[in-house]
């Protein structure tokens, strides 16, 4: 695990929420509409005693197992989030950590979490987990992802579910796109969004962000920019 500065953290923060500002100017949004996700991959617990300190309260981890063994102790201070992607054979697991399953890219993990949401809480039917899913925009094949064109599919199976409820979508420019085509590619992950009138648009990393809010994402998610680099 990296050794965090507390003094660097809060200086990389400040430039980002400046970053944010700067980018909602410019097209006209207000910056409320933008959350920080702290990704916490490869740091230990200082990197989230130190988000809680500075307000932050969107968690993001990739794997099940190190989140389970950084988060399981923190259960009330932040929305939890996996941005990973998430194996069948650890839904259970993820379900019991996280509150916000972002990677969604398969109606057989759909119907996966479907299922085991009814069997860990059967006599919660009004209460439903929150997922986003995960498009793969760029055709990389290193990215997961639900095709574009498959998008309605999964869609309107999630909006069918009594035990998970679709918030958001979520998705990646690819690792080589310049400007103009990392625009494109937001735009599609936006227009996806707004077509099926979803709340939150989980787009923008370190490298990106300002352009992802500049496109309308309603949250960043980032781990260089705050952190530092992993090593």
């Amino acid at each position: 695990m990296r050794v965090l500065e507390t003094e660097t953290f809060r200086e990389n923060l400040k430039i980002v929420r400046e970053n944010i500002y700067e980018s909602c100017r410019r097209v006209s949004r207000d910056p409320s509409e933008v959350a920080i996700l702290a990704v916490t991959k490869n740091f230990g617990r200082l990197a989230l005693d130190m988000a809680a300190e500075e307000g932050i309260r969107n968690i993001g981890e990739n794997k099940v197992q190190e989140a389970w063994e950084k988060l399981s102790h923190k259960r009330d201070t932040f929305t939890k989030h996996l941005i990973g992607h998430l194996q069948k054979n650890k839904v259970e697991k993820a379900l019991k950590l996280f509150d916000v399953i972002q990677t969604v890219d398969s109606l057989a993990l759909a119907e996966k979490l479907e299922k085991k949401c009814a069997e860990i809480n059967p006599e919660e039917k009004a209460c439903k987990y929150s997922v986003f899913i995960q498009v793969n925009v760029s055709g990389e094949t290193t990215k997961s992802g639900v095709k574009p064109e498959e998008v309605d599919d999964l869609t309107n199976y999630i909006f069918s579910c009594k035990n998970i409820e679709l918030k958001g979508v979520m998705g990646m420019a690819g690792l080589y796109a310049g400007e103009v085509e990392t625009r494109r590619q937001f735009s599609v992950l936006f227009e996806i969004k707004e077509k099926f009138g979803l709340c939150s648009l989980s787009m923008g990393m370190s490298s990106d962000y300002t352009v992802a809010v500049e496109e309308g994402s309603t949250m960043v998610r980032l781990g260089t920019a705050l952190f530092g680099k992993r090593y």
